[in-house]
């Protein structure tokens, strides 16, 4: 099934597996990264992945949710790193299937770079609103970049400009800051991730329905179509 399913060079998504006797956290980091070699049914090397052109290096021994996009659609499967190695300029980490391959439904968690207008303000400055412009997003949380620094858990309200998509005007997500780094080699600007605390469902499903296509725009472009 594997060799029929997967595809050397696909895209990949990977976050921390937290498994059922481990509380996970509320927000999980996802990382971006490709499919390069098959060894065999449970057993694949992945780039090492990066962010923000920072090596992004798994540890060995730790277990790893793991999302294949195919033609066929999203699989799923738990992973174990047994290895990391480098391979000419590239480093690589070998993956262990710890469960079987499965078709993978539950779309809201997907992350998708992008550059999407927002406005944006603190629940306790509600008249200091500020324009953003968010470079990822998934339908539990986004990133964006920003001049203000935030401490965790400030609590903050975002409307969307999301493109053909039949959201209000004024329709609002209640969000909460998870992390605000600052960026390397940009004077006083900073990297904030938000956790969505609360919104309307049809926002939600404008979210998700973006993600995916988008995502499945950008394939088609990479394939050709």
């Amino acid at each position: 099934m594997v060799e029929k399913v997967l595809t050397v060079g696909a895209k990949i998504e990977l976050r921390r597996y937290h498994g059922a006797a481990e509380k996970a956290p509320m927000y999980i980091r996802t990382y971006v990264s490709q499919l390069l070699d098959i060894k065999d049914k449970s057993r694949v090397s992945v780039a090492m992945p990066t962010e923000g052109g920072k090596l992004m290096l798994l540890e060995v021994g730790e277990r790893y949710e793991v999302f294949f996009y195919t033609k066929q659609g999203l699989y799923y499967c738990i992973a174990k790193v047994e290895a990391r190695y480098r391979s000419g300029q590239l480093v690589l980490a070998e993956l262990a299937f710890q469960t079987a391959l499965e078709k993978y439904q539950r779309r809201q968690f997907f992350r998708l770079n992008c550059i999407l207008d927002m406005v944006y303000w603190t629940v306790d400055q509600p008249a200091l609103i500020r324009d953003g412009v968010i470079i990822d997003i998934s339908g539990g949380g986004a990133r964006f970049n920003s001049r203000e620094s935030y401490e965790p858990e400030t609590r903050m309200k975002l409307q969307l400009k999301l493109p053909l998509t039949k959201i209000k005007p004024g329709e609002e997500i209640f969000a909460k800051v998870i992390s605000c780094d600052l960026l390397p080699n940009k004077e006083k600007m900073y990297e904030v991730r938000v956790e969505f605390l609360e919104m309307t469902s049809a926002v939600q499903e404008a979210i998700v329905k973006f993600v995916f296509e988008e995502e499945r725009k950008r394939r088609r472009r990479d394939n050709g179509g």
